[in-house]
């Protein structure tokens, strides 16, 4: 059972993905703000939970020393705050307190983000049994990033609009520049490895091709959120075609047509 990019395992991976998202519309679209709050607030604390618990496993894995040829675990470099795995927080926080802004930002950067992850995994986390633990932990969280960032919109909660993809990008370009600052300091004092956000180029083949662009670290990640930017017009446009469907449909309801 040996994953890697577009392989067979790949692929049953990420139909199990959109089976969840499914199930969890099908189960929940339904029901009251509260039973679906309640939903995606038990999704991210056992999003939450299983990410430690992956860390913690990566902690023991010798073999992910050796591969990343590094002495010892740096928990330093292994906060939960990655572009992916920050989202399972902001997730939870903005389904509890009803902001949009976050909302967008988790719905357009964590299905995005957390698939590029497992498309183009670090050395690792590819090329080896799925049921490795350090694999396990990393494509289960992975996968489950995906499926509460989407379940955003087909729970209810949020709806893709035009205006909100400048702003996810924006939001997008001063987080990486906050991480950008962590990884200077964290670099310079306790962890000669933090790379949060990725802002230094890592072993990771999309990143090196953009760094081979451009090759400054932080600037380099302006192609990724170019790229960000069209996928989420690529999504947003379907639902603004059915947003203009539906306004003469609503004006004939009104005028008793």
């Amino acid at each position: 059972m040996t994953i890697r990019a577009f392989n067979g395992v790949f692929w049953i991976l990420n139909a199990l993905i959109v089976i969840g998202v499914i199930v969890i519309a099908k189960l929940f679209r339904d029901k009251s703000l509260t039973v679906r709050k309640k939903v995606m607030i038990w999704l991210c604390s056992i999003l939450i939970l299983i990410f430690f618990l992956y860390k913690i496993a990566l902690s023991l894995d010798a073999e992910f020393l050796v591969i990343n040829r590094i002495e010892k675990f740096d928990w330093w470099s292994e906060l939960p705050l990655q572009l992916c795995n920050i989202n399972m927080f902001l997730i939870m926080l903005s389904v509890i307190f009803d902001k949009k802004a976050i909302m967008g930002f988790a719905f357009f950067v964590a299905p995005l983000g957390a698939f590029m992850a497992i498309t183009f995994p670090e050395p690792a986390f590819t090329d080896s049994n799925i049921f490795l633990l350090r694999n396990l932990g990393f494509y289960l969280t992975h996968g489950l990033i995906m499926v509460a960032g989407i379940s955003l919109c087909t729970l209810g909660f949020f709806r893709p609009k035009l205006k909100i993809v400048p702003k996810v990008m924006l939001i997008l370009t001063f987080l990486a520049l906050i991480m950008h600052g962590l990884n200077i300091v964290l670099r310079s004092t306790v962890s000669p490895i933090a790379n949060y956000f990725y802002t230094f180029p890592p072993d990771i083949s999309i990143l090196q091709l953009f760094y081979s662009w451009l090759p400054v670290p932080f600037l380099y990640e302006i192609f990724g959120i170019v790229i960000l930017g069209v996928y989420a017009l690529i999504v947003t446009i379907p639902f603004m075609v059915l947003e203009k469907r539906n306004i003469p449909e609503s004006k004939k309801e009104l005028a008793g047509i």
